[in-house]
């Protein structure tokens, strides 16, 4: 069997499981938001294979960052679907490569990045927050709003001779907006370290195991994927900026607690002229 082929298989073998029911969905969104920056075909390719990679690249970019993949490693085939054979690359985790060290973004966000991250955000996307968990329930619901109607006229294409071709417009525009919603929150939240029970999300992916054809599956999967990435790019740029922040306060800390010392000793000079 052709490489591609077998790619093809893979896919459509873990797509129907993935949906098959909530906390099946909710573990594929967990691992997908590690790799956010990959498309829904890669990072479900990569779960299918090994779910428990921790840093991916293709060998050109471990070499950019002078890293090389060590000798007869296997990498992790991946590909576009719909365009498989032409879209054949391998990534490599970096527990196959050896030379420099790589320091990756840190997604372990401490209560002040949190609420330094929420100041930003709602200042830039102009929304009253209640905590951290609410700003990314927000965002992610206006970034969802913002083109449902595109999202539902992609999805009706696939909608022949399934169950949603009998339902009412209304209703089912209600369940995909609650669905994709409450998905991209999970997938956000998953991967600036919230728990369940810190996001307090609805029942909107209750319905997920109506998805169960290839077509659905792969259009929710980009769908989710594309607004996660979205926002999760605009939380790393503002967790850079607060790390560079950071870095200059505790810079101008330093300098101060060393001229407060430096006042402090050149006081004992003037003590013992006293003393004389």
């Amino acid at each position: 069997m052709r490489k591609d082929e077998r790619l093809k298989t893979i896919y459509e073998t873990i797509a129907p499981h993935i949906t098959r029911s909530e906390i099946a969905w909710r573990d594929y969104l967990k691992f997908a938001s590690k790799f956010f920056k990959y498309s829904f075909d890669n990072a479900l390719l990569v779960y299918a294979q090994n779910p428990n990679v921790t840093m991916l690249a293709p060998t050109a970019v471990w070499n950019k960052v002078g890293r090389y993949v060590n000798k007869g490693a296997t990498g992790i085939a991946v590909c576009e679907y719909e365009n498989a054979r032409l879209t054949i690359k391998h990534l490599f985790d970096v527990s196959q490569t050896n030379g420099r060290d790589v320091i990756a973004t840190s997604w372990q966000l401490d209560e002040d990045m949190k609420k330094r991250i929420e100041l930003r955000l709602s200042y830039g996307h102009n929304i009253k927050t209640s905590g951290f968990a609410d700003c990314l329930r927000q965002i992610s619901y206006e970034a969802v709003m913002e083109n449902l109607d595109t999202y539902l006229q992609n999805f009706q294409n696939d909608f022949g001779n399934h169950l949603f071709e009998d339902l009412p417009h209304d209703g089912l525009e209600m369940q995909l907006q609650e669905l994709i919603s409450d998905s991209v929150s999970y997938f956000v939240g998953k991967r600036c370290g919230l728990t369940d029970e810190e996001m307090e999300l609805g029942y909107g992916m209750a319905t997920i195991a109506h998805f169960n054809t290839i077509p659905l599956i792969a259009k929710l999967g980009h769908t989710v994927t594309d607004i996660s990435k979205g926002i999760l790019i605009e939380i790393e740029r503002n967790i850079k900026i607060i790390e560079k922040e950071r870095r200059a306060e505790n810079e101008q800390n330093r300098r101060e607690l060393h001229r407060d010392r430096r006042s402090e000793y050149s006081q004992y000079p003037n003590l013992e002229q006293q003393r004389g």
